[in-house]
C-alpha cells in the first residue's frame, strides 16, 4: 500500500468529490462530463457476474443508483458495478475534457499500455465505479501482469492469494484501501475487491 502523497495532485480528487474527505461523489460532475459515455456493467448479485456483462450509458447507471426507489439492501434489486471503463483513453482523445490523473512516476515504465496505446485501439487503463457491496470477483490481472489501483473516493476491501492451488485453500491476506491510497499488485497474484463503505457513500477509483 502506498500513501496519499503519490497521487495528491490528481484533478480527480477535486473534480469527482464533493468536499475533501474522500467520502462523497460529485454525481453532477460525472453525469455532466461523462454521462453519455458507454460503460460496461455487471450485476454483482449474479453468480459468475463477469459472464453477464451489458453496455449502457453512465448516466443511466447513476440514475438507477440515485433513484428514490433504489435500495442496495434489497436482494431483488440489481447491484450494478461499472468495470473496465476506458475513461483515460476517451479523455486523451477529447482535449476539451480535463484530464483526471497522471501516471505516478513509480509506474511510468508501462510497457503493456505503451504498446496498446501506440499501436492498437485498446488499452488497460481502467476506471471502476460502484456502490456499497459491489465487487470484483476472484481473478488474476490481464496477461498475469503487474497492476496498480488508486482509490479516489470511499474504501475498498482487497483479498490476495498466492498463485498456487494450495495457497488458495487458505484464507487470503486482506487490507482496506482508503481514499487516495494506491495498491500495487505483484505479477500473478490472485485477488478480489469489494467496495466496503460503512457510513460512507459509493466509491470510484482508476
Amino acid at each position: 500500500m502506498i500513501g496519499r502523497d503519490l497521487t495528491e495532485t490528481w484533478p480527480a480528487f477535486q473534480l469527482w468529490e464533493n468536499g475533501s474527505d474522500g467520502g462523497e461523489i460529485n454525481w453532477n460532475y460525472l453525469v455532466n462530463t461523462y454521462g453519455a459515455q458507454t460503460v460496461t456493467i455487471t450485476d454483482c448479485r449474479v453468480p459468475s457476474a463477469d459472464s453477464c456483462l451489458e453496455d449502457t450509458t453512465l448516466s443511466e447507471v447513476i440514475r438507477g443508483w440515485l433513484g428514490a426507489e433504489h435500495d442496495p439492501a434489497k436482494k431483488d434489486q440489481p447491484l450494478l458495478y461499472v468495470k473496465d471503463w476506458h475513461l483515460a483513453r476517451w479523455v486523451s482523445r477529447n482535449p476539451a475534457i480535463q484530464p483526471f490523473y497522471t501516471t505516478p512516476y513509480l509506474f511510468a515504465d508501462d510497457w503493456l499500455n505503451y504498446h496498446y496505446c501506440n499501436f492498437t485501439d485498446d488499452d488497460f487503463r481502467f476506471v471502476y465505479l460502484g456502490i456499497q457491496g459491489t465487487s470484483t470477483p476472484f481473478h488474476k490481472d490481464v496477461y498475469d501482469s503487474y497492476s496498480w489501483s488508486t482509490n479516489v473516493i470511499g474504501r475498498k476491501l482487497w483479498t490476495f492469494w498466492a498463485p498456487d492451488d494450495e495457497a488458495r485453500k487458505q484464507p487470503g491476506v486482506e487490507l482496506v484501501q482508503g481514499a487516495g491510497e494506491t495498491v500495487f499488485v505483484c505479477v500473478a497474484l490472485l485477488s478480489s475487491r469489494k467496495i466496503f463503505l460503512p457510513n460512507l457513500t459509493p466509491g470510484c477509483y482508476p
